[in-house]
């Protein structure tokens, strides 16, 4: 079972170029006038496979909010709605999975949430692993995959379902049969990968480009699982918090949405 790949490498583009130049400028104003108060901070909770951009978000963030820090958690989205539901004090949450916001929201525990980017589920090798598809993987393959409720692990089942309705009902039960670890963030998966301790995993797009250690196999389209990325402002005890509202809006610009396709990560469906 061959087709075109999706696992393609990230290239340099002009947005990375500016966001340099703008972590120099930044660094200027922080040295001339200091840290910025901790009043005007933005606690955001963020699922792991945001890990490399967030970053990159905050920086493009900083040069229009000179005076406004973000401060990243990073987790499995279902590790971070718990903490926020037990109280964790974040101002925004950031999920690999509409599921986690949508339960914070039924809970009350959410002003505002959309959707504010897109990735796909990929199945990562070894990049000098001598396995060229999925039939490679059904025999004496060890493979990891995410928790069943990690965003990753539900879109994994996703696939699985999938080809065990449309393509190979024993290929899907090998493929299941070969899992030998269930991680709690897409991270560990893609960190056992590229070690080489197993020999595949089920990971998202933007950890294969990140990562010239991977590559992903191979799918048809048909069997290929997109995934969507939610944006909430958690609700807290007090007033609104602007700082909040205002990264929330940043993320949904087409500011955003460059930084975030520079680092593999597809624009929201439509609305």
């Amino acid at each position: 079972m061959r087709a075109k790949g999706h696992g393609s490498r990230m290239r340099p583009s002009p947005i990375r170029r500016r966001l340099l130049a703008g972590l120099v400028a930044l660094c200027a104003m922080v040295a001339c006038s200091g840290q910025p108060d901790a009043s005007r901070s933005v606690t955001v909770f963020a699922a792991a496979s945001l890990t490399r951009v967030l970053p990159a978000l905050a920086l493009a963030f900083a040069r229009t909010h000179t005076d406004v820090r973000i401060d990243p958690v990073f987790a499995g989205s279902q590790i971070l709605r718990m903490q926020i539901e037990h109280g964790a004090p974040a101002d925004v949450f950031l999920s690999a999975h509409a599921r986690h916001v949508e339960d914070l929201a039924a809970a009350g525990r959410t002003t505002r949430q959309g959707p504010f980017a897109t990735n796909e589920l990929v199945i990562a090798v070894p990049a000098d692993a001598p396995i060229a598809d999925l039939d490679d993987l059904a025999f004496g393959a060890t493979i990891v995959m995410g928790t069943e409720a990690v965003p990753v692990g539900m879109a994994a089942r996703t696939f699985l379902a999938r080809l065990e309705a449309t393509e190979d009902r024993g290929l899907a039960e090998a493929l299941r049969r070969a899992v030998v670890s269930y991680e709690p963030d897409v991270r560990l998966v893609a960190a056992k990968v590229a070690r080489k301790e197993v020999d595949a995993g089920f990971v998202y797009a933007t950890n294969v480009a990140a990562d010239p250690h991977l590559r992903a196999l191979p799918l048809p389209d048909h069997l290929r699982v997109p995934t969507v990325l939610h944006a909430a402002i958690v609700a807290g005890p007090g007033a609104p918090r602007p700082d909040a509202a205002s990264f929330f809006d940043f993320l949904l610009s087409d500011e955003a949405a460059e930084v975030l396709a520079d680092y593999g990560f597809g624009p929201p469906p439509p609305p």
